[in-house]
């Protein structure tokens, strides 16, 4: 009967029947329950409850990225492309949102839309310093 118990019991939250965990003192509780009404009543009761998952310790994951344990050129890991993407990307949303903001004028987005596309900066660090020594930067006042 216990059996049926755990199986509404791992259908109700989604865990698998190994994963569930009866309270012993409770068991004769949770042998008389017949509906899922009555699981569900057990389970909001704490008399079944889901087995935690410890996970993985931090020092085993560590370990496994050091460099003698890393396979394939730096490319091959996160390829050219992929890296130049997600650095476009991040310059061209940090650039609108300067836009936005009113720090840049918008007839400079353009030109320095392409220099992005080119590659001209290493990340966004370096396109607020280009835009700064350019003057093209305008710090807003903030209003009190």
């Amino acid at each position: 009967m216990l059996s049926t118990v755990k199986r509404l019991a791992s259908e109700i939250l989604g865990v698998g029947v190994s994963k569930l965990r009866i309270k012993p003192e409770d068991t004769g509780r949770a042998e008389s329950a017949l509906t899922r009404e009555d699981v569900r009543g057990l389970i909001k009761d704490k008399v079944i409850f889901v087995k935690r998952n410890p996970g993985f310790k931090v020092l085993g994951r560590r370990k496994r990225k050091l460099r003698g344990s890393r396979r394939g050129s730096m490319n091959s890991r996160a390829p050219r492309k992929e890296t130049w993407m997600t650095n476009v990307r991040a310059q061209r949303k940090y650039l609108n949102e300067l836009v936005a903001a009113g720090n840049l004028a918008k007839g400079k987005k353009r030109s320095v839309y392409m220099r992005i596309k080119g590659g001209s900066f290493k990340g966004k660090k370096a396109l607020l310093m280009y835009l700064k020594d350019n003057k093209l930067y305008v710090e807003k006042e903030e209003k009190k």
